[in-house]
């Protein structure tokens, strides 16, 4: 249900509402008004999967936990955020043998991007009671970021659909997480306004 919700672009409700709110039977029917997309749903149920894997990968790692310098905060506070990023690739002519490849293609190149996003949102006027910065007792200046608050407020949403995810991707050039060969990117860019 979690899953479904942030394919449906409600990034926050998937992780700060509870079982109870997410199975009223007026949300689960909103949610799965639109029967023809339940493989879409089944994509993006792999996508968390894949999230989980490599979260537990990094919990073992100590001076990587959470996979934070390789990921910013996606695997420890926004697996749904990247559950709702990573469906936009999602293919209805895609065959099911071919979504577990697909799925984790596309999820390692939404990590890729993912500190990007942590670096644009931060500077966003939008975001400032989430993100700032004051002067210290020191004199000095403190920085704040509150991505646990930032990632359940109410700017994360639209800021997951302004922000300019590659889209397309060319397969000629395909990439291999594990070499750090990079995709060779088709120019379909989002807008995002500076």
């Amino acid at each position: 249900m979690r899953v479904a919700s942030s394919i449906q672009g409600e990034v926050v409700k998937s992780r700060r509402n509870s079982d109870e709110v997410l199975f009223r039977p007026e949300h689960f029917e909103q949610i799965f008004a639109d029967t023809d997309i339940y493989k879409k749903y089944m994509y993006g149920y792999l996508c968390h999967m894949y999230l989980t894997e490599l979260e537990k990968k990094f919990s073992k790692t100590r001076n990587n936990k959470y996979g934070v310098n390789t990921y910013g905060n996606a695997l420890r506070y926004v697996k749904y955020a990247v559950t709702y990023v990573v469906p936009h690739y999602w293919l209805e002519s895609l065959e099911l043998f071919e979504y577990h490849e697909n799925v984790r293609m596309y999820t390692d190149i939404i990590l890729g991007q993912w500190i990007d996003f942590e670096k644009t949102i931060t500077k966003r006027v939008h975001n400032r009671d989430y993100f700032y910065q004051e002067i210290g007792e020191n004199g000095q200046n403190e920085y704040y970021y509150n991505y646990d608050g930032y990632y359940k407020g109410r700017t994360i949403n639209n800021d997951l659909k302004e922000f300019p995810f590659v889209r397309k991707i060319d397969y000629s050039n395909a990439w291999e997480p594990s070499i750090g060969t990079r995709y060779s990117c088709i120019e379909d860019i989002m807008n995002y306004p500076e």
